[in-house]
């Protein structure tokens, strides 16, 4: 049985998006979203910490330039 995350959702579009269900349906996708992936077993600390440290290290870099 598929998971409820994986589950085919009806698009709401302009067409149906002042039928009842599309407020439904919109809020159980957000409701999905706000919950985000199961946490994975292949992540571990060590790694995230480690590629956290990257992160960090190429963001402070001089090289890196932010243009808003």
């Amino acid at each position: 049985k598929p998971s409820p995350r994986h589950m085919k959702v009806h698009a709401v579009s302009w067409s149906n998006h002042l039928h009842a269900d599309a407020t439904r349906i919109k809020l159980e996708l957000e409701r999905l979203a706000r919950e985000g992936d199961a946490p994975t077993v292949r992540l571990r600390a060590p790694w995230r910490e480690s590629f956290e440290d990257v992160v960090f290290a190429l963001i402070n870099s001089p090289e890196f330039i932010f243009v808003p």
